[in-house]
């Protein structure tokens, strides 16, 4: 009964908001870089990308022609962050594979922090078009940065991220293990709401898992404190839901309409449609469970009426499918085949859409192994510079010696010569 814009959303809001990427300076005397860098976040914050990729495009240019290479990495990094918003993945993962190259050059791991970011976000991106591996991968290597650099602030969000990933792949015990480390490091580093959000996600795994008291447990914990915060009052309406669905699984249909009911009136007020398409799916799944086919029926048309039949949306997916059932059971096949047709429609564009993404993956594989491939020609022709610059200096040095020896001993003849002459003259 979950959507993947709700699983993977935790992660986005936890990388985006909690890690605020901006900066108090990009490099010593840089100030206008860094006016420049700031100002495309204020934008992003505003929810205004035009002019916020607009401003990383003229950080870009600056940096380019000024050849500072830090503030050049940043400009790739709001860049793939924009890129990554307006779901242009395979832009983002360019843009993020630019910017480690930038960062890998010279001395490896110049600026740790930067890089770990670099390579938390593109993580973030193999999360959104379903490739968890390279999420896992480029996940565990920030974190091998942010531990070997003693970057403790971030420990616990790329805890949070690997469990996600690995509970996205099913693996629940390595996710329970994440999300509790991460729980560990966000109380010793302060981070209320990180906290909130793990407690509500280990509820999820637990849910998965069939502990439906355990999960019951963290969720309750998740509101309770969620009520207490300045940040997260605005998700009690996920946390009361999640509550819903553990009742549900237990069969007790009564709490979970009293959960489920409670949850939509706070996402109504909350103008969270998405959430009021989920919570209406729901509600409808427990009417139906009950035989009460026509109260589920309202339901799941209000979450197929806050849908979007021509995109993947799987919760306009499950209302037609839901709806489709219950007009059966009802004997009303007429209305049971337009709304299997609809079902069948969404199956359709998932499948493609799924498609496309794998193979955006291949094509960053590819673009990865192209960047390794110039990046060894690089080095061999640095290598071959600096082999001729030292024969250059080792040839300029040797004539350098020959002429100051040849001065010396014409010196020496010429001394000699007057010598003779004065003696010649006594």
């Amino acid at each position: 009964m979950k959507k993947h814009f709700y699983k993977i959303a935790a992660i986005a809001v936890i990388t985006c908001c909690l890690l605020m990427p901006k900066d108090s300076a990009i490099a010593k005397g840089d100030d206008q870089l860094d006016i420049i860098y700031n100002r495309a976040w204020d934008f992003i914050d505003e929810n205004e990308l035009d002019s916020a990729l607009h401003n990383a495009n003229v950080l870009f240019d600056q940096a380019t022609e000024q050849n500072n290479q830090l503030a050049l990495s940043k400009a790739y990094y709001v860049i793939g962050y924009i890129n990554r918003l307006e779901k242009y993945y395979d832009v983002a993962a360019i843009k993020y594979y630019k910017g480690l190259d930038i960062l890998s050059e010279d001395i490896p791991y110049t600026y740790p922090e930067r890089r770990m970011l670099m390579l938390q976000n593109l993580a973030v991106v193999y999360s959104m078009t379903y490739s968890y591996e390279n999420a896992i991968k480029y996940t565990m290597e920030a974190l091998e940065l942010a531990e070997n650099y003693d970057l403790q602030e971030h420990l616990a969000v790329l805890q949070y991220n690997l469990g996600t990933y690995y509970e996205h792949t099913d693996d629940f015990t390595e996710a329970l293990k994440w999300y509790q480390l991460s729980l560990d490091n966000a109380e010793t580093s302060r981070l209320p709401d990180l906290d909130i959000e793990t407690h509500n996600s280990i509820g999820n795994v637990y849910n998965e898992m069939g502990d439906f008291q355990k999960a019951r447990e963290y969720f309750l914990q998740a509101l309770r404190e969620a009520k207490q915060s300045t940040n997260l009052k605005n998700k009690i309406h996920i946390y009361t839901s999640n509550l819903g669905e553990s009742a549900f699984r237990t069969g007790d249909y009564e709490l979970a309409r009293e959960y489920y009911s409670s949850a939509l009136t706070l996402s109504i007020e909350q103008k969270d449609e998405e959430k009021t398409q989920v919570i209406s799916n729901n509600l409808g799944d427990v009417y139906a469970k009950e035989g009460r086919y026509q109260q589920a029926i309202e339901y799941y048309q209000k979450a197929a009426a806050l849908g979007e039949p021509g995109v993947i949306d799987k919760e306009y997916k499950r209302a037609c499918k839901n709806m489709a059932a219950t007009y059966e059971q009802l004997g009303d096949y007429k209305n049971a085949l337009a709304w299997n047709n609809k079902f069948l429609a969404q199956v359709d564009i998932l499948q493609s859409t799924k498609d496309k993404l794998i193979e955006q993956n291949a094509q960053y594989r590819m673009k990865e192994m192209e960047w390794m491939l110039e990046r060894q020609q690089q080095q061999a022709r640095l290598a071959s510079m600096q082999m001729e610059n030292f024969w250059f200096k080792l040839s300029i040095s040797l004539l350098f010696i020959v002429l100051v020896y040849s001065a010396y001993k014409a010196i020496r003849y010429y001394r000699g010569i007057r010598a003779v002459k004065k003696w010649l003259a006594t």
